[in-house]
């Protein structure tokens, strides 16, 4: 009785999983994408063209920053030191996708024209085969990088600034 509670247990745990795996990979952008975003055009913002931004949390309870609008004096100091950081980042390829690799905090970026700009930190995973024949998978941060995406893909860059505040520092301002 026991291992059959194990077999449909571990049925369940798959089929949850395999669907999980599918809703995330239709959200995402692949590294092969046919057609990766130039990134001259994903790292040239416009000031004018933003609407708003804000640092969300991916998982429920946790708490973003406020919403920073054009609308104040805050809000457009806090978009035009991060417009800033994102026009001064240096392109370094695209981001690999390894699927979901955890829960970072993702910076959106309102447009005018109804887009939005997700900012994420970019990360690099790692797989070992164990001894049972399981994969293990780990993930972490690249320092110092990011990963930009938007309607029509996506692009990683180098931003020291912009990658210190988004795993942290805007939770000071």
């Amino acid at each position: 009785m026991l291992k059959i509670q194990k077999v449909i247990g571990l049925f369940i745990w798959l089929l949850m999983v395999t669907t999980i795996s599918g809703i995330i990979s239709s959200c995402t952008v692949s590294a092969t994408s046919e057609s990766p975003v130039r990134s001259e055009k994903m790292l040239s913002v416009k000031y004018e063209d933003v609407i708003s931004l804000q640092v969300v949390g991916s998982l429920h309870g946790i708490k973003g920053s406020p919403i920073y609008q054009t609308s104040d004096v805050t809000g457009k100091f806090m978009i035009t030191k991060v417009i800033d950081w994102i026009n001064s980042s240096t392109p370094v390829g695209i981001q690999p996708d390894y699927g979901r690799h955890g829960y970072p905090m993702v910076l959106k970026i309102k447009m005018s024209d109804g887009n939005i700009i997700s900012v994420v930190p970019a990360y690099k995973c790692e797989s070992n085969k164990l001894e049972n024949g399981n994969l293990l998978k780990a993930c972490s941060n690249v320092n110092d990088e990011i990963v930009l995406y938007n309607n029509s893909g996506q692009i990683r860059a180098k931003s020291p600034d912009l990658y210190k505040w988004l795993t942290g520092d805007w939770k000071k301002e």
